[in-house]
């Protein structure tokens, strides 16, 4: 009898050949402790051993010796027997050790690259058994590996089976036994043990296990149903007597019940299996849906969320508590709109009596994704862009969305609401362009202003019969190159505006000389009253002078009461409200606010006016209609082509980045170059609309621009506007030039 049970013990443990060590190790280890033998495998015999321990060590080395070489191939027996290995258990012990489990770069590396060179063959057991077999080859080498890494090989090699595609996530996205590779081992062994008693099952139709519970500490929770009439020994959530499935009379009357079996119709997306999910979350608002990493597909409550819907299929929804089953009467397509996103979630489900919307973390990627949490906030990014961002309230991701229905501002709709400086939507609406009913932050913040004093002027029916001027400023920090005022000149007939900068307020009367010479030059008209406020820099002898000598009227608003000239601070609102949007929108520093009023003030001439039947300024001044089509936002990125003469290198690039400013004339465009923060102007440039640079800097810095023309190709590098465009005062301006691609 011993003989057969030494005999079975030695044929338990593996052949030893090269590959398999560390479990041989292992199970010789406990066979050699088991016969006392051990410890003659560990220590050579002393020195000052008597002669009767001598006799008892060599009797038991070589029943050691035979032991081991009984499960070792002949390989491996050539490679460790020798003259000195065949007589001592010991030094043959460590001589196996030596050659297979050695710390050297050479076991190593033959460890490691085992382990790689094995793939997932589709036997769920057998890949835990092969992946245990080399953890434990990695660890008697001594490889040192972060337990996280090899958590994500493990899970890597299984990325590829689309039926482990759940599990797989679900381990990788809990952050307490990623680290520990053994509870990811056993947490698959324990899904393989469920899947292969789910797959026993006879007739089986009912899914096992709802994966996720939001409330549980652990990756996922196993739960286990009753079905066929039958109950499962291994289900926890009740007894057998008050199984349901063995005792339908049990089972409490609910509404589910009157309604219809689930569908059939092999055309239907969806098979009437039933569909899972966590059920942990109690009704939010509207305006809220949860992200569930256990939910197998989206669920909607609410049929309006549906852009399309089909009631030909209906199917149960496991809620994880087998006694709260629910009904999906539909399946559609729900667009969702969270952070100007728009994320499309087909195959949804429609569950009316479902307590939250749910969006299945596994359905809306397909390659892979990432998390990022800050505190009680998180972000889904996949394949680099951003999908969906919330806040994490009671374990549960929960995001504010909105439906199409409820915001259809597309892309195009914002880009020429930005083109045209932040303009309202009557004004869009007018030129024909596509408006929405939008809510612009930046609008918010920079239009909000007092009640309008009602006042009325004496009519102007024609150009220059009445102009209203106005100083604005001092406006702090000063523009590049030290403007620290502006004075606003409009044309009551047309409601057309002109700009002058100004570093001081006593070049009020002179630039103001210049735009009087050049409207009326532009009109053939003379200047026929004039009105501005009391202020010093217009109640003076030049302006006195001048208006007896030109023989117009200059009438004066009441002091203090700026409400009297109201045509010009009106149109002082317009500009301001404009260049603040586009100056905050497009990260530039304060000190470039002159390039935004001098875009904005031609962005207010080219959009239309109610009172003028919707014509626009620029129309009404020039008979011509504005070329709205060459706009671009303010601020965005911008590549402007160098001229040949200007390049470095032959073979170099042929353009530089830079910022769009503004607009020089019809055709060409203001472009701060980045290389050397300098205003260039030229119409061979292109966009990235979507892009805007930000501009750092510092303080108090001061960098004047020095006027330096270089007119090569049509491209000129000038300093800050000193006036506005003039487009519409040049006889050029109407011929047709090339849209900018």
């Amino acid at each position: 009898m011993a003989e057969k049970s030494n005999e079975k013990e030695n044929t338990s443990i593996p052949i030893l050949d090269g590959t398999n060590y560390s479990e041989w190790y292992l199970r010789m280890r406990f066979l050699l402790r088991s016969k006392d033998l051990l410890e003659v495998c560990e220590k050579a015999i002393g020195q000052d051993a008597t002669p009767s321990a001598v006799n008892r060590w060599t009797k038991s080395s070589f029943e050691a010796i035979t032991t081991i070489t009984s499960r070792i191939n002949r390989r491996v027996f050539l490679e460790v027997i020798n003259s000195e290995t065949s007589d001592k258990a010991n030094l043959l012990w460590s001589k196996i050790n030596e050659q297979y489990a050695s710390k050297r770069a050479m076991n190593k590396g033959r460890v490691w690259m085992n382990w790689q060179k094995s793939n997932y063959s589709g036997n769920l057991h057998q890949y835990i058994e092969e992946t245990r077999k080399f953890l434990l080859e990695l660890e008697s080498v001594s490889v040192k590996m972060p337990s996280e890494i090899l958590s994500y090989i493990i899970l890597g090699k299984l990325a590829g089976d689309s039926k482990l595609s759940q599990i797989v996530e679900l381990l990788t996205l809990n952050e307490e036994i990623i680290e520990k590779p053994d509870q990811i081992l056993s947490r698959l062994q324990e899904y393989a043990n469920h899947c292969q008693t789910k797959d026993t099952r006879p007739n089986s139709s009912v899914p096992a296990s709802a994966l996720v519970s939001s409330t549980s500490n652990e990756p996922y929770r196993i739960i286990y149903y009753c079905s066929n009439g039958k109950h499962n020994p291994k289900c926890v959530t009740h007894k057998k007597d008050e199984c349901f499935a063995e005792n339908p009379h049990l089972r409490p009357q609910r509404q589910d019940n009157k309604r219809k079996a689930p569908n059939s119709n092999p055309a239907a997306h969806i098979s009437t299996a039933q569909a899972l999910y966590t059920n942990a979350a109690r009704r939010l608002s509207p305006g809220q849906l949860v992200v569930d990493c256990g939910a197998t597909h989206h669920m909607f409550h609410s049929e309006d969320a549906f852009t399309s819907l089909s009631k030909d299929t209906t199917l149960s929804v496991s809620t994880g508590d087998s006694s709260s089953n629910l009904m999906a009467e539909g399946v559609g397509t729900v667009d969702l709109l969270s952070n100007d996103q728009v994320l499309t979630l087909p195959n949804t489900l429609f569950v009316p009596r479902l307590n939250c919307n749910l969006v299945s973390l596994l359905k809306i990627f397909d390659k892979e994704l990432t998390i990022n949490r800050n505190r009680d906030s998180f972000i889904l990014t996949t394949e680099g862009k951003e999908i969906l961002r919330g806040n994490i309230e009671n374990n549960l991701m929960k995001v504010d969305y909105q439906l199409p229905t409820a915001y259809k501002t597309s892309i195009e709709e914002k880009l020429w609401h930005e083109r045209l400086g932040h303009a309202g939507n009557s004004t869009i609406k007018s030129m024909g362009l596509p408006t929405s009913d939008i809510s612009c932050k930046i609008c918010n913040l920079n239009k909000i202003h007092r009640v309008p004093f009602k006042n009325h002027f004496e009519p102007a029916n024609f150009p220059l019969d009445c102009v209203h001027i106005d100083l604005v400023g001092p406006i702090s920090p000063p523009s590049i190159s030290g403007y620290r005022y502006f004075l606003t000149i409009v044309d009551q007939a047309t409601s057309y505006k002109v700009i002058q900068l100004l570093k001081n307020k006593s070049e009020a009367f002179e630039q103001f000389t210049i735009t009087k010479r050049k409207m009326e030059t532009q009109q053939d008209r003379l200047l026929k009253r004039l009105t501005s406020d009391r202020g010093g820099e217009f109640l003076n002898s030049h302006f006195k002078q001048l208006s007896d000598e030109c023989g117009f009227i200059h009438t004066f608003s009441p002091a203090y009461t700026p409400e009297h000239n109201g045509f010009a601070e009106r149109a002082n609102r317009t500009i301001l409200e404009k260049a603040r949007c586009m100056l905050n929108s497009s990260k530039l520093p304060n000190s470039y606010w002159a390039e935004a009023v001098s875009t904005a003030t031609l962005l207010s001439n080219y959009t239309p006016t109610p009172s003028r039947h919707n014509r626009s300024p620029h129309a009404m001044w020039t008979k011509l209609s504005p070329r709205i089509r060459k706009l671009r936002v303010f601020g965005c990125q911008a590549f402007v082509m160098t001229p040949k003469e200007h390049r470095q290198w032959k073979l170099g690039p042929s353009g530089e980045e830079g910022i769009l400013l503004g607009y020089e004339n019809d055709s060409a465009y203001r472009i701060l170059r980045l290389s050397d923060k300098k205003v260039v102007v030229s119409k061979h440039v292109r966009f990235n609309e979507a892009v805007f640079p930000e501009l750092k800097q510092r303080e108090g810095e001061f960098v004047p621009l020095n006027i330096s023309w270089d007119a090569i190709e049509g491209q000129e590098v000038v300093d800050e506007l000193h006036s506005p465009p003039e487009c519409p005062l040049e006889p050029n301006c109407q011929e047709p030039v090339d849209e900018v691609r």
